[in-house]
């Protein structure tokens, strides 16, 4: 739905995503740090992370260099296949699963945001109907195998109301000239932003000085200006 999510053209075989999710499992899952945003179990596993520690689930970094593979991913080998049909760098990767009933809040993530480089996929591989997911209040579902992107720069939150844990994996990617032609094909949109004023410097805020400045010059064009500007001001 333009630029808030999109459904990307790659489909993955779910019984083999369920085969490394079994391998990658055997290491520790560690639980999300920012406890404030979440209720219940947000878990984690890296895959790709900062000099490739298998214990650093962070994705603050946005430089590609300083991720390495960590040894889960090295032992799973259609894992590495997913990552590697994305023809661009990428930075953080991690398994992320919600256990049953837990919730996380409404917040914002920057940046992970198609506009500002950063585009955040992702590729469920386990989930359920009563997984609810909202993108700037909007309802979503991401399915088994599909491949998504999500504009984690808007307001988000989701909840898992079913029986049996989420599990996606998540590759955060930097946006490169193959992955904008993949985005265009799929339909992606910039948000049109229409400027009340014809003019993205004037705003409410400031209009009513600009009027004033516009009428005491006295020249006939500007005060028609500040009359255009007076009437869209009264328009709301």
């Amino acid at each position: 739905m333009g630029d808030k999510w999109l459904k990307l053209p790659f489909n993955f075989d779910v019984d083999r995503l369920e085969t490394d999710l079994k391998t990658a499992g055997q290491y520790k899952w560690i639980d999300h740090v920012n406890t404030r945003i979440y209720e219940g179990q947000w878990r984690a596993i890296p895959l790709r992370a900062v000099d490739g520690r298998i214990d650093n689930i962070a994705a603050v970094s946005t430089d590609a260099k300083e991720y390495k593979n960590t040894e889960a991913l090295d032992r799973c080998p259609f894992f590495q296949e997913v990552i590697n049909t994305m023809k661009c760098e990428t930075t953080a990767v991690r398994l992320l699963s919600m256990g049953p009933g837990a919730k996380i809040k409404r917040h914002d993530d920057y940046p992970c945001g198609f506009k500002s480089g950063h585009a955040r996929l992702h590729v469920p591989i386990m989930t359920n109907p009563d997984v609810k997911i909202f993108i700037a209040d909007g309802p979503v579902f991401f399915g088994e195998g599909e491949c998504w992107y999500m504009n984690a720069e808007y307001p988000h939150s989701l909840e898992n109301l079913g029986d049996s844990p989420r599990v996606h994996l998540v590759i955060d990617c930097i946006v490169n000239p193959w992955l904008e032609t993949i985005f265009t094909e799929a339909g992606y949109t910039e948000p049109v932003v229409n400027h009340k004023y014809g003019d993205p410097s004037i705003n409410d805020e400031n209009v009513a000085l600009i009027i004033a400045e516009l009428e005491r010059d006295g020249d006939p064009v500007k005060l028609e200006m500040a009359t255009k500007l007076r009437n869209l001001s009264l328009a709301g």
